[in-house]
């Protein structure tokens, strides 16, 4: 055997225990703690604010942090019941790179795209229903949908109004 043999890719799919979740969980629990962070300072920075232009940024801010961290816990639930590093769309596994760069990507980068360019990934058709035959549908579960798309945005503890704190 050869050093280029030992190099090469393997030829089956990857393996789920490839996946190293600890790492996933130790890099998505370090940015959920960075967010909540961010959340408390900008709320500081709100109640602060004495001009209508820099309360309106921080609360577009708040938006937007709050949005991350929802992200985040869901990807954190979807490690605790098995399913991360599924698409939630087309049930496709989420190529490795794409998980190290986001870990809390929920959708392949077909999928992220088709939703990207046609809106809400609630109006969409899974594709699983589409590619498939009924045979190979009724031998396999469909992906569960994400728990941001199931409960919502204002479901999450982090996106509580500040009078809730």
């Amino acid at each position: 055997m050869t050093d280029l043999d030992q190099g090469a890719p393997p030829s089956t799919p990857r393996d789920r225990q490839t996946v190293d979740t600890q790492r996933y969980r130790r890099d998505l629990e370090h940015q959920r703690s960075l967010r909540l962070n961010q959340l408390t300072d900008l709320t500081y920075e709100g109640l602060a604010a004495s001009d209508d232009a820099r309360s309106e940024v921080t609360a577009a801010l708040m938006r937007a942090a709050r949005a991350a961290l929802a992200e985040i816990d869901a990807a954190l639930f979807r490690l605790a019941i098995g399913r991360f590093g599924s698409c939630q769309r087309c049930g496709r596994e989420i190529a490795l790179d794409r998980l190290k760069t986001l870990p809390m990507a929920s959708l392949c980068v077909e999928c992220q795209y088709t939703v990207e360019a046609n809106g809400s990934l609630r109006s969409q058709v899974p594709l699983w229903t589409v590619r498939e035959s009924a045979a190979e549908r009724a031998d396999r579960e469909p992906p569960a949908a994400d728990i941001v798309e199931v409960w919502g945005l204002a479901s999450f503890p982090a996106s509580d109004p500040l009078a809730n704190w």
